[in-house]
């Protein structure tokens, strides 16, 4: 079995367990996840420099661009990352809203 940071566990178990009393702080957590997830990938595949601050946006395309991943996994990570921003500013976010993002983690093989 696979391991998973810490970091990445602390996040989806806070993702799950707020999701249907507190949506807003789910999808911030959802997001929060898949912005890690995703400089976790960047770094193992070279193209993470946490020196040049990239937004995930930024490392989402990059990643896209070459080809670590697929299209219909970058949409995913981006719909996470959108719904977390809205929440995060809008102080907003629906049960489903947080249900279908924190459902979109990848779980450990």
């Amino acid at each position: 079995m696979s391991q998973i940071s810490p970091e990445l566990h602390r996040l989806g178990v806070l993702a799950e367990r707020f999701f249907s009393e507190d949506a807003n702080t789910s999808l911030i957590k959802s997001r929060q996840f898949g912005e890690y997830m995703v400089k976790e990938i960047a770094a193992l595949s070279g193209v993470y420099d946490a020196q040049s601050r990239e937004t995930t946006n930024d490392l989402i395309r990059q990643l896209t661009t070459q080809q670590v991943l697929p299209r219909e996994v970058a949409d995913i990570f981006h719909a996470v990352r959108r719904s977390g921003n809205e929440a995060s500013h809008g102080f907003g976010g629906s049960v489903a809203e947080a249900l279908f993002a924190s459902r979109q983690r990848v779980k450990p093989a």
